[in-house]
């Protein structure tokens, strides 16, 4: 167990081991669903309230232009890819950092969805996915337990270290961490 006690925010893993592993996270899922990105970034922490709000990027993901998943099929890969990373959390860690870890992976789906502020709210929602919210979160779980190795190589490679999630204290001096889109796939290597 990698205990991190001068952390306050997970004192077991440590916060940037579940920011890795998050970001990772969503990176392997759009390489896998075909969603275009440019790159894979996490900021030095000082820098992250300055890009909050910035409409090309989920997480730490760089997508190649504005979010846009205005039908069923793209909607549905593009949910799956917004909630691996907190589940990702949950399969590595069995929790997910407190706070709202997934409300800008989940705004930024929304504003791709052209659902932010719809009058059906959550039913819209399941009304374009064609599918239940449940269900969907249930699969992509599922392949986030699948995919372990996959996302830990990424995080591996995207931290610098051997230690890949189980990174406990990065200095934030280390930052940014940065993979390009083809580094990811490198990385990621292909699906069992």
């Amino acid at each position: 167990m990698n205990l991190a006690p001068d952390d306050p925010f997970c004192k077991m893993h440590g916060w940037m081991a579940h920011v890795f592993v998050h970001e990772a996270a969503h990176a392997v899922a759009a390489v896998d669903k075909g969603i275009e990105f440019t790159h894979l970034e996490i900021t030095s922490p000082y820098d992250w309230q300055v890009r909050k709000g910035n409409e090309v990027t989920l997480g730490g993901l760089h997508l190649s232009g504005p979010p846009s998943w205005p039908e069923t099929p793209a909607a549905v890969a593009a949910l799956e890819m917004a909630m691996a990373g907190v589940l990702a959390e949950t399969v590595f860690y069995d929790h997910q950092l407190a706070g709202d870890s997934g409300t800008g992976d989940m705004r930024m789906w929304m504003n791709g969805a052209g659902l932010i502020g719809h009058p059906e709210g959550p039913a819209a929602i399941e009304k374009l996915l064609d599918t239940s919210v449940a269900s969907l979160t249930a699969r992509t779980k599922a392949w986030v337990y699948e995919e372990q190795r996959r996302i830990r190589a990424v995080a591996t490679a995207l931290s610098g270290t051997n230690d890949g999630p189980n990174v406990r204290l990065v200095p934030y001096s280390n930052g940014p961490w940065r993979l390009e889109a083809d580094d990811v796939r490198s990385a990621a290597g292909s699906p069992l």
